[in-house]
């Protein structure tokens, strides 16, 4: 694994600094125009995804267009619905978490209690939420369409393989996730965006290493002969 490229290629190559300016434009007129922006910079990641696979050194990818803004947000839409769909079901987690720490420190006299409770519950939570996330997403970005069925199939087995790597590399992508957010947020906001950016492009990077590992140790491509058999079938 390589844990610095990550936050390095995309304003690496030729036109990274146009790349960084478009994608943080993209996510910074989400607050004008909820989601669309996200979705678009999801169909550019799923791009991304596609050109690293094929790239020994996990560097050349296109150059982000704002001509094809329809397609990368017709490509979004697909991880957009994994993204959205998870969080739904762990939002609800999260809530009845809260609520059921609520009524432990009511029950205790003890709200502390209630509230280390509620907190011991909700990490573990969002970490593997997050590692389900990762590989499904990927699942959509690459085979261009959603496919639930698939996409939890390949997410298991994906765990199967490199579920340990997969651990570790979010864990160290949050350790460093966090450092450079706070340091864009102190210079007056405005450098967070391109730092989310580079985040986001940073994870796609990981996935695409751990993905490779993960066929390396055997693990059955997406879109592979499974897949297309049970396409064939329906």
């Amino acid at each position: 694994m390589e844990y610095l490229k990550p936050y390095m290629y995309l304003v690496g190559k030729e036109r990274g600094t146009t790349n960084l300016l478009w994608g943080s434009l993209a996510l910074a007129s989400t607050s004008i125009i909820p989601i669309v922006g996200s979705v678009v910079v999801l169909g550019f990641q799923a791009e991304v995804a596609e050109d690293l696979k094929n790239d020994p050194e996990l560097k050349d990818h296109r150059d982000f267009d704002p001509n094809k803004f329809v397609e990368y947000l017709t490509r979004g839409v697909w991880p957009f619905l994994i993204q959205f769909g998870v969080s739904m079901i762990v939002s609800g987690l999260v809530l009845f978490a809260i609520l059921a720490g609520v009524l432990l420190g009511a029950a205790l006299d003890e709200p502390v209690v209630g509230l280390i409770a509620a907190i011991v519950f909700i990490i573990p939570l969002i970490m593997m939420a997050t590692m389900l996330l990762w590989p499904m997403e990927l699942h959509a970005q690459l085979a261009k369409e959603l496919k639930l069925g698939a996409a939890i199939r390949f997410t298991m087995a994906f765990f199967g393989k490199v579920g340990g790597q997969l651990f570790l590399t979010m864990f160290l992508h949050t350790l460093i996730s966090v450092p450079m957010l706070t340091l864009g947020l102190m210079l007056c906001f405005v450098g967070a965006i391109p730092v989310a950016m580079i985040l986001v492009m940073a994870q796609e990077h990981y996935m695409i290493q751990l993905y490779r590992i993960y066929l390396d140790e055997g693990g059955e491509p997406i879109g592979g002969p499974t897949e297309e058999l049970e396409d064939d079938e329906m």
